[in-house]
């Protein structure tokens, strides 16, 4: 769930992301305890958004309602999150509660998006505004919480939550009437929960 100006629709604020609901995947997470209530850890995630076009392309409607705006995003927003974390553990015997914090790197992916727009009258094409998909490296942080239930010795069924952000620059080509082109740069902060769940061996 993207949250801030990620999901914000005005075209006017740059930072504006038009992202929606998505989903995310865990490639890796591993901890080491150190003692009973401490540890370090890593965690490599990816989330992805959706972009909403139709929003996009609202905004246009409204302010020129004498033409017929179209817009296309094939590309959804990406964000990997590659995370070391220190664990504070909260053991019983039923359920474990590890509380995180973390710091890394994080690869960001901005949608390619583009809209046309033609005359009602006559159908004839009258503008046309592309923004290039753009990709930037930045430092992002997180903290949450994991709830490990001891199904057997060795199995955990887990369940998480997450917030997380960072705030990657892009360089963001656009391309005004298919031929005029401007680089533009700016700051996309980014925040989002996730929440999510799978099972967890322990050695």
């Amino acid at each position: 769930m993207p949250l801030g100006v990620m999901t914000f629709d005005d075209v006017t604020e740059v930072r504006s992301g038009f992202a929606q609901t998505g989903f995310s995947f865990t490639f890796l997470e591993a901890d080491h305890f150190l003692h009973k209530h401490f540890g370090w850890g890593v965690r490599w995630t990816r989330h992805q958004f959706g972009f909403d076009h139709e929003g996009f392309a609202d905004w246009f409607r409204i302010r020129a309602p004498w033409l017929d705006f179209y817009a296309r995003s094939e590309d959804p927003w990406v964000t990997h999150f590659a995370m070391g974390q220190v664990v504070g553990i909260i053991p019983t015997e039923i359920v474990d509660m590890d509380l995180r914090i973390g710091l890394g790197y994080v690869y960001t992916r901005r949608p390619s998006i583009l809209i046309e727009g033609y005359e009602n009258a006559t159908g004839f094409f009258s503008f046309s505004w592309q923004q290039e998909q753009a990709i930037t490296n930045s430092v992002g942080w997180n903290f949450g919480s994991n709830f490990r239930f001891h199904i057997d010795r060795d199995i955990d069924l887990m369940f998480y939550w997450e917030y997380g952000g960072s705030r990657p620059n892009f360089q963001v080509l656009n391309i005004y009437a298919r031929s005029n082109e401007e680089i533009e740069e700016w700051d996309q902060p980014i925040q989002f929960i996730s929440m999510g769940g799978g099972l967890a061996i322990r050695l």
